[in-house]
C-alpha cells in the first residue's frame, strides 16, 4: 500500500490541456475500464438516481 500513498502525494492537478482530440479507440478503452465489476455478494452498483 504505500505505494498508492507515494502516488497520491505527487498527483497533480492539470489546469492546461491539449487542443489535439482524444482517439476513440483512447476513449472506449478508459470507458470499458470504468465499468464496475459486479460485486461478489449482495446487491448491485446503482447510479446516482437509480431505482
Amino acid at each position: 500500500m504505500p505505494e498508492f500513498i507515494e502516488i497520491v502525494k505527487k498527483r497533480r492537478s492539470v489546469r492546461r490541456y491539449s487542443p489535439d482530440p482524444v482517439p476513440r479507440d483512447l476513449i472506449e478503452k478508459c470507458r470499458a475500464a470504468s465499468r464496475p465489476a459486479p460485486p461478489a455478494v449482495g446487491g448491485g452498483f446503482t447510479p446516482a438516481g437509480g431505482h
